[in-house]
């Protein structure tokens, strides 16, 4: 699973939020952000504190609600 987050404003509040939802679906697919900042500069890292999460409907909607649409893919 791939999470894209435009970095600038974005609160530190929406990371401990993101981080308590991938706390409570722990699984075995890994995790990525793709980091994006304003210019266009794109970064793409590993999640070092979370080894992987069981993928659902439920919780990729919850993450697009956080992060806004088209912020989750998902590559078999």
């Amino acid at each position: 699973m791939v999470l894209r987050i435009f970095l600038p404003g974005i609160e530190e509040s929406v990371f401990e939020e993101l981080k308590g939802m991938l706390d409570q679906n722990r699984g075995s697919c890994p995790v990525y952000f793709e980091l994006e900042t304003p210019h266009s500069y794109r970064m793409i890292v590993e999640a070092g504190e979370i080894p992987g999460i069981a993928i659902s409907e439920d919780l990729t909607k919850k993450i697009e609600n956080l992060l806004g649409e088209d912020s989750v893919f998902i590559e078999y």
